[in-house]
């Protein structure tokens, strides 16, 4: 069975220069988004879990101590949730370590999260690809993961990432071992996504679950104009 998404007619296409702008746009709005979560909001929390073990150092009942405990504990769960959500919205692998790394760091969150395993093999070029083409493929898988997610009867995911230094093309693969391989599995955002770096999506399914290959082009930084 093959789920290619056919290409919208041309008239509904906005122009891809435009596309561009606009995930370009987005990905600027949740790294401000990210940044003031991580650096302002995990600060204070940070600053409420210092003054409660102040609080619990001082000449207190013992009820309040445990009390102020319990504040400190609850605290932590915060900071740990900010720093989720602040992953989510900015990955903060990819802008240092890369596209790999960042993807790897992705599917540990869901994998820890959802209990099914996920897994990635990947032979990266030996030169990053520009910021946008990272972001594009980054936001491609991740959504792809976070819909494959929603489906009922997962078993498994797999994600192949390959790059020649001598070839244009960045291929990766997101396998989804899975009971049904139901029609609508590439999203048509991640199409958009794909057509606004000059790239594509096929999707294809069997009894044993669904692929999705990504194409974009991988011009390097050292032969990027």
């Amino acid at each position: 069975m093959s789920d290619r998404v056919p290409a919208p007619p041309r008239s509904a296409i906005p122009d891809p220069a435009s596309l561009a702008g606009l995930f370009q746009r987005e990905e600027q709005l949740r790294e401000r988004i990210g940044r003031a979560l991580h650096d302002d909001i995990g600060q204070s929390v940070s600053a409420i879990k210092m003054t409660a073990h102040l609080a619990a150092d001082e000449l207190d009942p013992k009820q309040r101590r445990e009390d102020m405990q319990a504040l400190v504990e609850m605290a932590d769960e915060v900071v740990a949730r900010l720093r989720e959500l602040h992953a989510c919205l900015y990955p903060p692998q990819l802008p240092v370590l890369g596209l790999v790394a960042a993807l790897r760091a992705e599917l540990a969150r869901h994998s820890a999260a959802s209990g099914i395993p996920m897994s990635m093999n990947a032979e990266p070029p030996s030169e990053r690809a520009p910021t946008m083409i990272e972001q594009a493929a980054f936001r491609i898988v991740q959504q792809l993961i976070e819909q494959a997610l929603s489906r009922p009867g997962i078993r498994q995911m797999e994600v192949l990432l390959r790059g020649d230094d001598s070839a244009l093309p960045l291929w990766i693969e997101l396998r989804v071992a899975c009971d049904d391989a139901a029609d609508g599995m590439v999203p048509d955002s991640c199409q958009l996504r794909a057509l606004s770096v000059g790239g594509e999506l096929r999707g294809q399914g069997d009894h044993d679950g669904y692929r999705i290959s990504i194409r974009l082009p991988y011009p390097c930084l050292s032969r990027a104009p």
